[in-house]
Formats: C-alpha cells, structure tokens, sequence
C-alpha cells in the first residue's frame, strides 16, 4: 500500500493549525479502490475532533479579545424553537441596525441554540463581534431576560474551550438537567480559513523519526521561528501502521488573556 505524508496548514489570526498525516490509496484486482478504514468509535473522535478545529480556526479568525461572548436567556418562556429562532435574528438586527448608525459593517457571529431537556428552558450562546457596542446595549437589544456578556479570552491554543462548547454532541448536558442542542452556525461574513497542502515537505520515515525520538515539537519550532508551540500531539493508527502529528501554534507578539 504506498502512501504520502501531507502537510495540512492553516493561518487563522494570530494562530497556525498543523496536520501531518499520511494519504495512501490501494487498488484492487478489479481496480476499484480500496482504503484500510478506521473503527466507529474512531471516526467519531476524529469528527469530533474536526468539528472543534474548524470552529476554532472560525473563531479566532474573526474576533478579538474587543469582542463579546454573549448567552442570551429568557424570563418568560418563548411558545416555540421557532419563536427563539426569530427572536436571535430580531435580536442581530436591531444590533446590525445601531452597528450602521455609527457607520460600522455588519457584526459577525457564531451562535448555537440550547434547550434543557426536562425544563424546557432555552438559552443562546453568541461569540459576537464587540465593536460599536457594550454589554449594557445588548441587555436592552435582547430585553426578554437575563443576559451574561464577558470579553473573549484567548488562550494559548486560541479558543478551543469555546470551540469545544460549541460542537459538544447535541445530548450532552450544559446544564444539571441536561440539554438539547442544535448545530452551530455562523454569519455569513466570518471568514473560514482554508489549508494549504504540500505532499513533499516530509517522508514517512521522517515522521517516523519525529515521533519515535520525541523530535516533533523541535523540529516544528524550528521549522516556525516566528511562533511558540502551544501543544502538539503525535499518536500512531494500527489501521494504517504510521504515525500522525497535530500542532497549534501562536505568533510571539501574540497577547494572550489567560
């Protein structure tokens, strides 16, 4: 079975997303396509893990520490999910209305939809873009209950904490009663980093080299003198018998909150 290590890189901010991972492709008699798959199991970690990456890269992408992560909730039950569905985009209207009062674009977001299972309570989470507004305009943007309003927090791998939130499986509980959630969206102008790829800057023995001789994160630094490792991962896979390296990395200039 011959296979190629590719390099899979993303710039988003002031952060560098690294994947080096093998392609391989057999044939065959009859010339068809045939790949060693992954277990169930696997596949859904890898997915998960995919989900949380690409709605990191989303994320720091396109905001700031200026700008606001938002959970919007309600004092008096809505009649339907999708009441609360007209009331968010209600709600970022009459923001993108006063954004272009002060002569600002449109804001950009992220959001997802909430509803506790046995309650029955909703709630919204929003990454929202802070300029041109405080967290008080937003309470009285929102005005059908509380709202928590907090400066975004960058950490050294971004915001993967917030990314991970975001994507977790729709029946895992985000509050003590358990919830029910919906797939993350966000505005149509977020910006979605796209790789680039090169399938000749390492061999597998390299990347058997940098993983058996615990060599990764000096060869990536090296590699990247203008940033610092925020954390790299190197694991093995029986179904393809070669290794894999993952690494976030984050300009030195970088300011980060936490």
């Amino acid at each position: 079975m011959g296979a190629k290590i590719r390099e899979q890189r993303f710039r988003a901010g002031d952060y560098l997303e690294l994947n080096i991972y093998p392609v391989f492709e057999c044939r065959r008699s009859d010339g068809h396509r045939r790949r060693n798959r992954p277990s169930k199991d696997a596949v859904k970690k890898i997915n998960q893990k995919n989900r949380e990456n690409e709605v990191n890269r989303i994320l720091v992408a396109n905001f700031t520490a200026k700008d606001y992560y938002v959970t919007l909730s309600y004092k008096s039950a809505p009649d339907s999910e999708e009441q609360v569905r007209r009331d968010v985009r209600y709600f970022i209207d009459k923001l993108n209305r006063r954004r272009a009062s002060q002569g600002l674009d449109k804001a950009k977001y992220v959001k997802i939809i909430e509803r506790g299972s046995r309650s029955g309570r909703y709630h919204i989470h929003l990454v929202i873009s802070g300029e041109g507004i405080t967290p008080a305009l937003i309470a009285e943007l929102w005005g059908k209950g509380y709202v928590d309003c907090k400066p975004l927090q960058f950490s050294a791998d971004g915001l993967k904490g917030l990314a991970r939130y975001f994507t977790k499986d729709k029946q895992e509980g985000g509050d003590k009663e358990g919830s029910c959630r919906h797939s993350w969206s966000c505005s149509r102008n977020c910006f979605r980093p796209q790789p680039r790829t090169n399938d000749h800057k390492y061999s597998k023995r390299a990347v058997r080299s940098m993983v058996e001789e615990d060599a990764a994160e000096k060869v990536l630094r090296a590699m990247h003198p203008d940033y610092i490792l925020a954390n790299c991962e190197t694991y093995y896979r029986d179904e393809t018998g070669l290794y894999y390296i993952y690494a976030i990395m984050y300009r030195k200039d970088t300011k980060l909150n936490i």
